[in-house]
């Protein structure tokens, strides 16, 4: 589970928005992640599909899958405390986001994307695991 804020451009306007995210590992070597966003006062929830591949100690490949940006590939990298990915090369859909463990456990992310049609936008929060 998470929340955080999105700023487009240079406005210093922000979205609320919350997260929850599924992960399963599909089989060895493959994770399949599903990404569900609600932002405040917006009907429509944007849902990111997510599989990781490839997955080396300090690396791994990942495909994302969405509505927003339809199917495109990048490189991540991970370590003890960090967990990051980034889209280059992508003529309408670039960025990166990442992940980096807090002493509690929690995650604080940060990513941002752009394209030609919009300006950068900016997402800052923080997942959690949910407890029962």
């Amino acid at each position: 589970m998470g929340e955080g804020k999105i700023t487009f451009g240079a406005s210093s306007q922000f979205l609320k928005f919350y997260t929850k995210w599924e992960i399963e590992e599909e089989q060895a070597g493959i994770i399949k992640a599903t990404q569900t966003i609600e932002m405040h006062g917006i009907e429509e929830q944007l849902i990111n599909a997510l599989t990781l591949s490839d997955i080396q100690q300090n690396s791994f490949k990942i495909v994302l899958e969405s509505n927003v940006a339809g199917r495109t590939e990048g490189k991540g990298l991970r370590d003890e405390r960090t967990i990051a990915w980034e889209f280059r090369g992508e003529s309408s859909f670039e960025g990166f986001e990442v992940y980096e463990r807090q002493e509690t456990g929690d995650y604080f992310m940060h990513a941002e994307y752009g394209s030609p049609e919009i300006f950068r936008t900016v997402i800052e929060g923080l997942i959690w695991l949910k407890t029962p």
